[in-house]
């Protein structure tokens, strides 16, 4: 069993991410944006892999804004999704993670919690853990995959 923990939206509050390592204790962690720099602080403090994303406030313009993992056979698709324009609605962002055949599909960027399968999918926006506290772990294990949402 893999469990990740995935949040986003951390605009500095590394505290909050501290907080929810600590309570967790994942196997992955996943920072989907705005401020992807604050994982530093888990990358330092913690011995499991940090990937992270960058946001519409991140100013690394190198940085991924797209990211593609595989874990347990099951293939993840990480973006901030500003550039999906998700407040506008989901569908370009779907089409994409479909396109790449992703079994889980994780976004920022709207501080709106969503957790819900689409088309044998696992959708999750874990919120906005600097200013609302949300966060989510994901658990897979032999090909199914659990998501939950939890707060600080």
């Amino acid at each position: 069993m893999t469990r990740i923990l995935v949040v986003s939206d951390s605009h500095g509050h590394t505290e909050a991410l501290l907080q929810a390592a600590r309570a967790e204790n994942p196997d992955l962690i996943c920072h989907l944006g705005d401020y992807e720099r604050d994982a530093r602080v888990l990358t330092l403090n913690g011995s499991c892999p940090v990937h992270t994303v960058c946001g519409n406030c991140d100013l690394n313009i190198g940085a991924t804004k797209e990211r593609q993992l595989e874990v347990e056979g099951i293939r993840i698709f990480m973006t901030h999704g500003h550039s999906y324009r998700v407040k506008n609605g989901l569908d370009s962002l779907l089409t994409k993670a479909l396109y790449e055949n992703a079994g889980l599909l994780l976004f920022g960027h709207t501080h709106q919690v969503v957790c819900q399968e689409f088309e044998g999918m696992m959708v999750v926006n874990p919120g906005s853990i600097g200013y609302e506290g949300s966060y989510a772990v994901v658990q897979i294990e032999a090909g199914s995959l659990k998501a939950e949402i939890k707060q600080i």
